[in-house]
């Protein structure tokens, strides 16, 4: 395993992600040549607890309780590596941001498969040192997170710096928006987060009860969460596409973001 100090550089990036950031190049090319050039791009890692979680574990299907057991059995080795993973993490970000991305998104996955305990002691504070760290290089770069399972701490990563914060599907968004409204009186730096999220795929699988009438009541209802609340909101799903859904109801979900959200003032 390579040093901190190895590993943490441009350089090391540069070289072993190479055909990373030349994808990165690639994108924009196309993106120009097919009439998308204004589109913006968004830059992406896994975060720290969720690649730790895989290079202890595995497969998320199995030994679920390996990282929490790394994380008690070897606490220095485990710091060592969050360590590691934050450093790299960090400039990998950076690196995509100098290949031309425009916005980056940190993604918890494995957000699920540690106690609220570990996560404020080992996840928060490297998603904390990734933020503050990006926002002093690229202060311009908006920042995204997404941790999935782990929604309580939506409120201490709007107050680590990050712009977007991304809610899953058993988060209910009013609750959530009241949360980051009260972290921003309590710190007193009046700085509100984007909310992201939150609609459930399963109204997009006919099997599972998915109508183009129910997409539009649903998304209603996520509007419908927020009203007064004075939070912005990036309408996504809070869970990816599992290939069952039917583009006719994904189609259906776009158009209702376009039309209904219009008829709603947040």
């Amino acid at each position: 395993m390579p040093t901190i100090e190895e590993a943490g550089t441009p350089q090391f990036i540069e070289e072993k992600l190479a055909h990373v950031l030349a994808a990165v190049l690639r994108i924009l090319e196309r993106m120009s040549e097919e009439g998308f050039g204004s589109r913006t791009l968004i830059g992406f890692s896994a975060a720290p607890w969720t690649l730790f979680f895989y290079m202890v574990g595995g497969s998320s299907r199995k030994r679920t309780d390996a990282g929490e057991r790394w994380l008690t059995e070897y606490d220095a080795q485990s710091g060592e590596l969050m360590k590691l993973l934050t450093r790299v993490i960090t400039e990998y970000l950076s690196a995509q941001v100098r290949a031309g991305c425009q916005v980056l998104q940190v993604f918890e996955a494995m957000g699920e498969h540690i106690s609220r305990e570990n996560f404020e002691k080992w996840a928060l504070p490297s998603l904390r040192e990734i933020a503050s760290e990006l926002k002093k290089r690229h202060p311009d770069v908006p920042l995204m997170v997404f941790p999935r399972g782990a929604c309580y701490a939506l409120p201490a990563l709007q107050s680590a710096g990050y712009d977007v914060v991304t809610a899953d599907t058993n988060t209910d968004l009013g609750e959530a928006a009241k949360a980051l409204i009260e972290e921003a009186a309590s710190t007193g730096s009046g700085r509100l987060a984007v909310l992201q999220g939150n609609f459930d795929p399963r109204w997009l699988r006919p099997a599972d009860g998915g109508s183009i009438d129910n997409v539009n009541k649903e998304f209603r209802k996520m509007l419908n969460s927020l009203r007064n609340t004075n939070i912005g909101l990036i309408a996504n799903l809070g869970e990816g596409l599992s290939g069952k859904e039917s583009p006719e109801l994904v189609a259906a979900f776009v158009d209702a973001v376009h039309e209904i959200s219009s008829e709603h003032k947040l």
